[in-house]
This record gives structure tokens, sequence and C-alpha cells, in this order.
């Protein structure tokens, strides 16, 4: 999904970020990553971040890790507003339901159907 996509959902739409080495789509990469890789740790995120994994999104963010501690990637995760990962993952199901309407649309209601809650429980 491209970047642009991303930075225009509401949730960040009025917000201002630090230019930091874990921004908002960095932080959201690593989200997904803990979740998908086998380690969930925030040391393996880290770890992934430092040998490059991310540099595509952030050039500076492998050399600007220089130590292992994982303060900076779990300040980042507090800091990414919550509706910006549920609005992030439904535009990707929109895509995905738009790739193959006739096989997903029975599984998954109208993409906008997908709204994040006012507040969390």
């Amino acid at each position: 999904m491209p970047c642009s996509s991303l930075l225009k959902l509401p949730a960040l739409q009025g917000k201002d970020f630090y230019d930091r080495l874990f921004s908002p789509l960095v932080t959201l990469w690593y989200l997904l990553f803990q979740r998908l890789n086998a380690d969930h740790t925030l040391d393996a995120a880290v770890a992934d971040a430092r040998n490059g994994g991310a540099d595509r999104l952030n050039k500076k963010l492998s050399q600007g890790l220089v130590s292992d501690s994982t303060c900076s990637y779990s300040d980042a995760r507090q800091r990414l507003p919550w509706h910006f990962l549920a609005q992030a993952l439904c535009l990707q199901g929109a895509k995905i339901i738009a790739l193959s309407p006739a096989c997903l649309g029975t599984f998954w209601p109208k993409p906008c159907a997908c709204r994040a809650p006012k507040s969390l429980p």
C-alpha cells in the first residue's frame, strides 16, 4: 500500500509528529512485523530495524538506532493513534476486496462498514 495513502488517513490529519526514527508508518510496519514474525517481542522488532528491515520507509532508521534498547519503539507504539491502525487495516481490507470481490465479498461486509470505535473499551 502506498505510503501516501496511509498519510492521508483521517486519524493522522491535524496531528503533528516530530521527525523521529519511528514515524507513524515505520511504527505501523513494525506492529505488523511483530504480529507476523515468529518472535513477537519488541527486541525482535528493534533487531530487525537495526538490520535495515524498514530502511525503505526511513533511510536513517538502521543507522540511527545505536543501542538494542526497545524504549524508542515502545514509546512510538504508545504515540500511534489507535484510529490510524484501524483505518490502515480497513484501507488494506478494501484493497484486498477490490482485487477479488467475488471471493471475499461474502466474508467481509462493505469496506465502509469497517469503523473504528470512538474509544477503546
